[in-house]
Order: structure tokens, then sequence, then C-alpha cells
């Protein structure tokens, strides 16, 4: 088996574990939504269980898969794709850094291109507002209305 697939982490998500965490990002939405102060504090695997619905994958079998890290002040976002569309047995790995920015009372996601396949990957940085983010848009499951 290649390295970029034996090397790449996994969570051990559960439903029980989902389904509380769901409630938690819920309860934090309702509160926004209806103007109340609220924080919401999550941890590697409350965004992993998050992004997979509670359930595992099995990494050696072919898809795209997955796997957030926290790490200083952003999120790293691990990602394996096989077959990838170069052939049958291609694989590939992709690692992106996402930190968030507010300017002007504006929040923006910062998403740098890390990595390919383990090999440095510089490409321009991209600025957005949280309505474009696709990550904030999995995490906290509502529609992107919020933000007009």
């Amino acid at each position: 088996m290649p390295d970029f697939i034996t090397k790449f982490s996994s969570a051990n998500n559960s439903i029980q574990d989902y389904i509380h965490i769901k409630n938690k990002v819920d309860k934090f939405n309702n509160m926004v939504l209806t103007g109340q102060p609220a924080k919401l504090f999550l941890n590697t695997q409350d965004i992993n269980n998050l992004m997979c619905q509670g359930g595992n994958f099995d990494k050696y079998q072919p898809g795209q898969y997955k796997y957030y890290q926290i790490e200083s002040e952003c999120i790293l976002v691990h990602s394996l794709k096989w077959p990838a569309v170069y052939g049958l047995s291609s694989i590939e790995s992709v690692k992106i850094s996402l930190s968030f920015l507010k300017e002007s009372g504006v929040f923006f996601e910062i998403k740098e291109f890390l990595s390919i396949n383990d090999r440095p990957y510089k490409r321009q940085n991209t600025k957005s507002t949280l309505f474009y983010s696709e990550f904030i848009f999995k995490v906290l499951g509502y529609s992107q209305s919020i933000f007009i």
C-alpha cells in the first residue's frame, strides 16, 4: 500500500458523539440567529465527527477522504483521493491550511495550499468571506443566507 494511504490519519467517530456535537452546534446557531451572545468551542475530534456525520471511513478502499486537525492558529485539512483522475492507480494527497481573519467587522477565511503528494505546493492563497467557506458551511450546517 502506498505511503500516502498508510500515513493518512483517520478519526474514531461515533453516531452518539456526532449527535451530541450536532446538538451543541444547533444550540449555538439558535443563539446567534436570535441575537444572543454565543461561543462555540470545537476540538479536532468534534470537527471530524461533524464532517463525517459520525461515520468512519476505510482509507484502504477507493474514495475521497478528509481529516481535520487543529494546529496553532489554523485548521489543517488533509485530503486523500484515489483513484485520482490520472488513472486507476493514481493517488492524490493534499494538505491545506485554513485560518480566519476579521477585517473591518467582516470575517474572512484564508486558504493556503501547503502540499500535494507530500511535495510543497505554492499557490496563491485565497481569501474569501465566510459566505463562500465550505468548511464553515459544513460545520455549522445552515444556509449561507445567514451571511447576507
